[in-house]
């Protein structure tokens, strides 16, 4: 008997914690990989954490299952211009830090900390996005869209190198890190994780209602 097929869709397929899946080294008891460019044509999906919980409030008909196989501590993707003297969370306040756009998860969980267990006002920070939402930005929070096209991650950490930011806060590792260029850094943040010891949940596994009679 045949394996029934699972339509998936992956939003990054290429990262390390899903090329298992896409090369086809992991397989699923009972069920063949079948990968698909949108959610519109999956039965299932990898959800951000964040889009997850705005679909919720939207009361949209997804579930997740309790799967999370991205977990990361996400203020170690704070990076600083070495030289914009910034050593503790309050510093970051009226300075112009750059992001991927508002409702990327990595971001909302690293703001979830900045502002609830260091006490930054986040209203204070000029923020300034490679792409802009208007959907889910709390009143007072100023975002600008930065010029230029091309790859988030390779514009934020040229501005970042140039001092034309202060700080990044992305989902991934910026070139200039990985190469370790004296001119960034990574934030210090040890304080958080000491007292709370918890590595956040990235994404979850957001299976469609039409899947769940045959399978659920």
């Amino acid at each position: 008997m045949s394996n029934a097929k699972l339509r998936f869709y992956f939003r990054e397929p290429t990262i390390d914690t899903n090329i298992p899946i896409t090369n086809g080294t992991v397989k699923m008891e009972g069920f063949d990989w079948e990968f698909v460019d949108n959610e519109d044509d999956a039965d299932a999906w990898d959800c951000g954490f964040a889009a997850r919980v705005r679909a919720y409030a939207m009361g949209l008909p997804h579930i997740s299952i309790p799967a999370f196989p991205n977990r990361k501590f996400r203020l170690a993707y704070i990076f600083i211009n070495s030289q914009a003297g910034i050593e503790t969370a309050n510093e970051l306040e009226g300075r112009r830090v750059g992001i991927m756009q508002w409702d990327n998860t990595a971001g909302v969980w690293a703001r979830g900390a900045l502002q609830h267990f260091y006490g930054v006002d986040l209203r204070r920070i000029n923020w300034m996005a490679a792409r802009v939402k208007k959907e889910g930005v709390a009143e007072g929070i100023r975002i600008e869209k930065i010029d230029g096209t091309g790859e988030a991650d390779v514009l934020l950490d040229n501005l970042l190198l140039a001092g034309k930011l202060d700080a990044v806060i992305g989902p991934n590792l910026l070139p200039s890190i990985s190469a370790r260029d004296p001119r960034t850094r990574r934030w210090r943040c040890s304080k958080h994780f000491a007292s709370r010891g918890t590595l956040p949940s990235i994404a979850s596994r957001a299976p469609t209602r039409r899947l769940l009679p045959t399978h659920g």
